[in-house]
């Protein structure tokens, strides 16, 4: 039985990736000097929340019901979509940093045994270290782990789905305030840390692709008038104000834009990419969007960190260089991370779930 298929949310990980790519490399690029579109590209590190709503909407939409009932094959599954390329360009990135003498052995190992364990995430000590962009995998797996029970809890009393979410912060900035920047390893280090790099704080982002894919099940593709132009205007509003005044994590009003408005513009856009025939869905779904999108795992993996380095060192070329990495992403898909993912589905015997009599309008 195949998968529920989405081809706009497919699509709109190229978008997401895109995003991210101008945010590290935008500020180098001479056309680019101007002031406020500086800020917006400094902003753009909000393509990882269309990345968390989707994973939220995904899971939600594909294993509300069996998650739990089949935790060891659900858990088999996120494993194998997530770790073996990550692992491999882990394990790449730290021979390298110990053939350069990056630091010492030993303090390489430990961070190395953070990073395959998913658990820098939590140290804002060890968060950037490895593949820094890998940090985000310590929240995917975090909410992969977490979501069976939190799938049970909202079955149970559709209010959970504002209450979990409230409760998750509330234990984050307990847990800040009683480590009060002492904890080993900068655990729960601060507010910043908190709302910018864990599940606690972000958990927003995921809890909005839930409601929208619960929302899915039990409504079908309802139309919501306009809901693709109203929620691309929530999200551009979102990054043009967090711009103009310049918060990120660290301020209260940027913790609110980017962990809350931003979100919900995000899962309003979505709902209009599953009900509505727009262009920006025809374009979301076209076969390059398609191709960017299943890609853009590995693609995300390598746009920052010692391949992107090799690759930029012999193209001096920022274009030519996205658009190497872009075949190097391919590869890694096909001969890495699609068969492994077969493999795991086919050694697994959890269902995901599937509703052929309200199919998305396509």
């Amino acid at each position: 039985m195949g998968q529920n298929h989405y081809p706009a949310l497919t699509g709109i990980r190229a978008l997401a990736i895109c995003m991210v790519f101008v945010h590290h490399y935008g500020p180098t690029v001479p056309a680019l000097q101007i002031p406020f579109v500086r800020a917006i590209i400094g902003q753009l590190f909000t393509g990882v929340v269309f990345f968390f709503v989707l994973s939220g909407f995904l899971i939600a939409d594909r294993y509300f019901d069996t998650a739990l009932t089949h935790f060891r094959s659900y858990m088999m599954r996120r494993v194998f979509r997530i770790m073996p390329v990550y692992a491999l360009l882990t394990l790449l990135t730290f021979g390298v940093f110990m053939v350069r003498g990056d630091a010492p052995l030993p303090a390489l190992l430990f961070e190395l045994v953070a990073s395959l364990s998913f658990l820098r995430g939590w140290s804002d000590e060890l968060w950037a270290t490895g593949i820094l962009q890998g940090w985000s995998l310590t929240v995917e797996m975090t909410f992969y782990i977490l979501a069976p029970l939190l799938f049970a809890l909202i079955a149970w009393r559709r209010w959970m789905l504002i209450a979990l979410p409230i409760g998750l912060i509330a234990l984050g900035v307990v847990l800040v305030i009683l480590c009060d920047g002492k904890a080993p390893l900068g655990f729960m280090d601060s507010f910043d840390f908190l709302f910018g790099i864990t599940f606690l704080g972000r958990c927003t982002e995921f809890f909005i692709g839930i409601t929208v894919a619960l929302f899915l099940r039990r409504n079908g593709p309802k139309p919501f008038r306009f809901a693709t132009l109203i929620g691309g205007i929530v999200c551009l509003g979102s990054i043009g104000m967090a711009a103009y005044l310049d918060v990120d994590y660290g301020e209260p009003s940027g913790v609110l834009i980017h962990n809350l408005v931003l979100p919900t513009g995000v899962g309003i856009f979505f709902w209009g990419l599953l009900t509505e025939g727009t262009l920006v869905r025809r374009i979301l779904s076209s076969s390059i969007a398609l191709l960017m999108g299943r890609t853009s795992y590995a693609f995300y993996l390598i746009h920052l960190g010692v391949v992107f380095t090799a690759v930029h060192a012999l193209t001096q070329s920022l274009v030519l260089s996205f658009v190497v990495l872009q075949v190097a992403a391919w590869l890694l898909y096909r001969t890495v991370e699609e068969p492994l993912a077969r493999w795991s589905h086919r050694r697994s015997h959890v269902q995901e779930e599937l509703r052929p009599s309200a199919p998305t309008m396509n």
